[in-house]
């Protein structure tokens, strides 16, 4: 049986190089192709992007549903989580909102409920002494009474070191060098502290993370398997087998508060295709390792030995990408969570600026040396985790790039066809949800059986529409976010800018002149056809609002649909 899992392992770490070749090599190759054939040398690096871009789920999709799937094995715990894997629920966030600390304790008073010997924390700095004394302090003290403690909340004031409010990175090394030594720098620790005592499992969530007892059990039962255990180097400042942080499936959706157009098509989207659950899931089955995204399961020893005062003091944002290179991350697919934002059109493009100023920032990471602790070390960024990240950064520049083929079309041969390669590389995963569509119902004619769909016939197109004409909306946005990423490593040497609402309003007018713009463009410089896109074009920024209007503005929520 062993021999057998190991062919299987091999076998598919075999197919898993192809895959990185075929997605980076083929693209490549087309475009060279293409350059020669124009006499236009330089054209491959417009096309590149969106060729790869188009090409992308076509690639994906095929070696991940034919890959041996390798499932994370799981100790059974019969819903009772022992003490020698005592966890710990960290919420950390710079500013934690009345609502979300709302939810926060719902989804916390459901867990205690269950089970013992887990602990819920609260890690935030915040001005504002009416949360921080009021609210939250009354429900710790109200649930520690309930529960018999387990509850707590760590304030760092706003005096705070810059590398402490690195969320997450301050704040999960802060407390794991409490959990480890008893010592801390914190302005504050309120509740019992006696929660912290024993914890082998810290679980970091986000503001916007929403989870059930389930998800948390499965987490736990992974890293309670004894095939999973951690095996540090020699020099114990790494994981070489096992995994120190096991990370759940997490889904992107809008809050179902939210009744517009857009947000119920984007929530019954079909996920099982979506960019993120095919890499993981090829990297997964591929690799055996996964990427650490910031929401997980951090093993506290190991986090401890491998990483105290190992991650560098710069402020940056996808520190994940070396804590999962240290600590060896691994995806738990029957454990899922879900990362809720505000269902509004804003928010969709704002999350489209932060993931891009997110990943921009954090380009360094692909470096082969890097400054660690202020000495100039080898990057422990593992080769996988290179591949994702500049992967990633290449999905965000997906449309910016098609935009700039587009533009550049009418000054070259052979002009219409970079025209609609790029318009169909925005859409490629819609294309490829609508081509299961009807080979499915194909299928069903034929055999008169209806087959279980694994996606919504409804809302594939709608969403590739809504991705086409507004392609210059997410254009411009990925812009911002990189230049805004770029800037903050560079010259302010700052993390994170706060971002008041009206300053989101006026990005977003900004973008809608840029919609304006690029559409005369296309009609005064096209012939009959692009006219009839320009018109598509200028009216993106229209029909952006209409899909966010709500059609029941209930009390409580934003009266802004944009």
């Amino acid at each position: 049986m062993n021999k057998q899992k190991q062919t299987v392992k091999n076998n598919n770490k075999i197919s898993g190089y192809i895959f990185l070749a075929l997605r980076a090599g083929l693209p490549f190759i087309i475009s060279t192709v293409i350059g020669l054939m124009t006499k236009l040398w330089w054209i491959g690096w417009f096309i590149y992007i969106p060729i790869h871009e188009l090409l992308r789920p076509f690639v994906e999709y095929p070696f991940a549903k034919f890959l041996k799937s390798r499932k994370m094995p799981q100790k059974e715990l019969f819903g009772k989580i022992p003490a020698s894997q005592k966890a710990l629920i960290l919420l950390s966030e710079n500013f934690v909102s009345k609502r979300s600390a709302e939810d926060f304790f719902t989804l916390a008073e459901m867990c205690a409920e269950k089970s013992e010997n887990i602990g819920f924390c609260l890690f935030f700095k915040d001005e504002k002494s009416d949360l921080t004394q009021g609210f939250v302090y009354n429900k710790i003290t109200e649930f520690n009474k309930k529960f018999g403690g387990g509850f707590a909340c760590i304030l760092k004031g706003k005096n705070a070191q810059d590398h402490i409010l690195t969320v997450k990175r301050g704040a999960v090394t802060e407390t794991v060098r409490y959990i480890k030594t008893g010592v801390h720098e914190f302005e504050e620790i309120f509740g019992d502290l006696s929660c912290f005592d024993g914890v082998k499992n810290l679980i970091t969530v986000n503001e916007t993370t929403k989870f059930d007892f389930g998800s948390i059990i499965s987490l736990i039962s992974a890293a309670a398997h004894p095939q999973n255990g951690v095996k540090l180097s020699d020099e114990g400042n790494t994981v070489i087998e096992g995994y120190g942080i096991i990370s759940p499936m997490v889904i992107c959706r809008f809050s179902n508060c939210s009744s517009a157009f857009f947000s119920r098509h984007y929530n019954r989207r079909n996920i099982k295709t979506s960019e993120d659950y095919l890499c993981k899931k090829i990297y997964t089955n591929a690799f055996d390792f996964g990427i650490f995204e910031g929401v997980g399961l951090i093993r506290t020893d190991a986090f401890y030995s491998c990483l105290n005062q190992k991650i560098p003091t710069e402020k940056i944002a996808a520190h994940t990408m070396v804590e999962g290179s240290f600590l060896r991350c691994g995806i738990c697919f029957d454990s899922e969570m879900t990362e809720q934002f505000d269902g509004t059109v804003k928010e969709y493009f704002y999350r489209t600026k932060n993931l891009s100023r997110e990943y921009f920032q954090s380009l360094f990471w692909l470096l082969p040396f890097i400054n660690l602790g202020g000495k100039r070390e080898k990057n422990p960024v593992v080769f996988l985790n290179k591949i994702f990240l500049s992967d990633r950064i290449t999905h965000l520049l997906g449309p910016l790039m098609s935009l700039l083929t587009i533009v550049i079309s009418p000054f070259v041969s052979f002009g219409t066809a970079f025209f609609v390669l790029s318009l169909f590389s925005v859409v490629s995963f819609g294309i490829l949800d609508t081509f299961l569509l009807v080979y499915k119902n194909i299928g069903s004619l034929f055999t008169g059986k209806k087959r279980e769909n694994d996606y919504n016939s409804t809302c594939s197109l709608p969403l590739c529409l809504f991705g086409l004409i507004t392609m210059p909306q997410s254009a411009f946005f990925t812009l911002c976010g990189a230049a805004e990423g770029i800037f903050s490593r560079k010259v302010s040497k700052r993390r994170k800018t706060n971002v008041k609402m009206r300053d989101k309003s006026t990005l977003l007018w900004i973008s809608r002149v840029v919609s304006f713009v690029f559409a005369a463009f296309i009609f005064l410089k096209f012939p009959l056809s692009g006219k009839i896109f320009a018109i598509f074009f200028a009216a993106g920024p229209l029909a952006a609002f209409f899909c966010g209007v709500r059609k029941n503005r209930t009390a409580g929520l934003n009266q802004n649909s944009l």
